[in-house]
């Protein structure tokens, strides 16, 4: 049975914190096994993973989620111009493409009627994103890489020289424009057509939708869960003051914060066949290529270590997961922590939130040992995880990407 799938597990023990809030200013939490647990969002895990990742690269290799591209597009369109002397278009003709960039061709992937910008809804938190809906999909924030604006923004010139009737027409007929130029930038996979790619990792891992352009939406080769507390969440109400220095008046600010602390559990899963399909030219005859696989470890590395910001100058709460496991699934399988951990003899939930995972890994096992390939943890007790190699972060990495190849040598 193929292992296309790699899971890692960690478990996160969080000092006084509010990391990741909701709309009221109060740290995530949910329902879990009868208790209120602690939570860290998914997406503020991903996104803070995917900000730590692209500090690394340069140029092209870069991708933007944003919602207005119009400035963007002009300024590239702008510095083409200005390096390519038989160009040759005013900077009122490079205004107007830039918004036919923004009103037709980008947020047209989102509706296929051309509107007007209306203000950015606020996010629950720092670290969210609003996900639109219905009439506000058309005013979406979205992911695109350098490579593909630069591509979006070359083709408007193009077009434009070409036709000089190109600006009038292409708002006649949007549809067929986007169709003939924004698919050029994704390269599709015959045997799989809803599988549009792209030469970024991040775009690839976590994927995007384009809500009238389904063609063209690239589908997730990562799944990330939440994190969830394995135990039950108590809250600290933090008073605070601002102390007016200058009058020497005593306080002339006071508020409250809430805090909260605690072990968290997290997963995320990489699909190993449907990175092959969404990350474009990674893979040279079923192995990542030397760039790739550098990308692959430093994305990898921070969906372990990274963790959102918020209110994280006043309570420095980052720290790095106390256990890590990997391992190689047939099938993508998380554990249970339904039955909240309770505190150890001498307090802290470390000890057992390890062995409850422990215990829950081992079942998993006894129940269907055959979906369960090799599997990496950092330093514990032998008995807990039997059979599990040990490593540093670095050594699990290196696990990583030898499943990968394992796999990806036998899908392509």
């Amino acid at each position: 049975m193929t292992k296309r799938f790699i899971t890692v597990h960690k478990l996160i023990d969080l000092p006084l914190h509010n990391l990741n809030r909701d709309e009221s200013g109060q740290p995530k939490n949910t329902i879990y096994g009868g208790v209120t647990r602690g939570r860290l969002s998914s997406q503020s895990m991903k996104h803070a993973a995917r900000l730590a990742f692209l500090e690394t690269q340069a140029g092209n290799e870069q991708s933007l989620r944003a919602r207005d591209w119009e400035h963007l597009l002009n300024e590239i369109m702008t510095e083409i111009v200005a390096n390519d002397p038989q160009l040759d278009v005013s900077a009122e003709t490079i205004a107007q493409l830039a918004d036919i960039g923004q009103n037709v061709a980008v947020r047209g992937l989102y509706s296929s009627k051309p509107s007007k910008p209306s203000k950015p809804k606020k996010a629950t938190s720092d670290t969210d994103e609003v996900t639109p809906t219905g009439d506000e999909a058309k005013d979406a924030v979205m992911l695109l890489s350098m490579e593909e604006i630069n591509a979006l923004a070359t083709g408007l010139l193009k077009e434009s020289q070409k036709d000089s009737s190109f600006m009038e027409s292409v708002r006649a007929a949007e549809e067929t424009y986007l169709k003939t130029l924004f698919t050029k930038l994704v390269e599709q996979d015959p045997d799989h057509p809803l599988d549009a790619t792209s030469t970024m990792l991040d775009i690839a891992a976590f994927g995007r939708m384009f809500a009238a352009q389904s063609n063209i939406q690239t589908h997730a080769a990562i799944a990330v869960s939440h994190a969830v507390g394995t135990h039950q969440m108590k809250t600290t109400l933090d008073f605070f003051t601002a102390v007016d220095e200058l009058n020497n008046s005593g306080s002339a600010h006071m508020g409250y914060q809430s805090l909260t602390s605690g072990m968290y559990y997290q997963t995320f899963t990489i699909d190993v066949n449907q990175l092959v399909r969404s990350w474009r030219g990674a893979f040279v005859e079923g192995k990542l290529t030397p760039k790739a696989e550098g990308q692959l470890r430093t994305l990898t590395r921070a969906l372990i270590q990274k963790l959102p910001g918020g209110k994280n100058n006043s309570t420095n709460s980052h720290v790095l997961p106390c256990f890590v496991l990997a391992e190689q699934q047939a099938t993508p399988v998380a554990y249970s922590f339904s039955d909240p951990v309770q505190p150890g003899e001498n307090g802290g939930y470390a000890e057992g939130s390890l062995q409850h995972l422990a215990s829950e890994w081992s079942s998993a096992h006894a129940i269907d040992g055959i979906i369960f390939g090799n599997a990496i943890t950092t330093p514990t007790p032998a008995a807990a995880f039997e059979g599990a190699d040990t490593g540093d972060t670095d050594k699990i990495l290196d696990f990583i990407v030898a499943s990968v190849n394992a796999v990806a040598e036998v899908s392509q």
